[in-house]
């Protein structure tokens, strides 16, 4: 599967920069965030809004990390876990079903569980010798609770 994340944090990444250029919702370079958004309750969006741009930091980040060889160490880069970590978030599901579109509360806690689950998955099948793919995945998870908490939705 992380094969091929640099391709997909590129492309991540020129998704949230189109997206935050102010695109229109109907424009050829419509973002999922911008798609999942219009047919979403307004505090659901703005948690999907957070969610992308952390995704998008932390991807500039890892690319970062990768075209720089001080974070590199017997042919391995930091930045391809990083990408990988990246790479499990994105997956998430970050569109509601209906009981969570009236109840973004409910949104907010399965989002957070996801994120726990997702952090076991990665630990379960990705090789990450110095441990930057895990936490840049907690750093996401941090980060998205406390979102969360001031939203007051956890």
């Amino acid at each position: 599967m992380c094969s091929r994340i640099a391709r997909a944090a590129i492309k991540l990444l020129g998704k949230w920069s189109a997206t935050s250029a102010g695109n229109d919702a109907g424009s050829a370079n419509t973002s999922k965030y911008e798609i999942e958004a219009v047919h979403t309750n307004p505090a659901i969006a703005q948690v999907q809004q957070h969610y992308w741009a952390i995704l998008s930091k932390e991807t500039a980040a890892a690319l970062q990390h990768r075209s720089n060889p001080y974070w590199s160490s017997g042919g391995h880069n930091i930045g391809d876990d990083e990408l990988c970590a990246i790479e499990y978030a994105r997956n998430i599901s970050l569109t509601p079903d209906s009981i969570e579109n009236g109840n973004p509360a409910l949104y907010g806690i399965r989002l957070l569980r996801k994120l726990e689950s997702t952090k076991e998955s990665y630990i379960a099948s990705q090789r990450d010798p110095e441990g930057f793919g895990i936490a840049t995945l907690c750093t996401i998870a941090r980060e998205m609770n406390m979102i969360c908490r001031d939203m007051d939705l956890v």
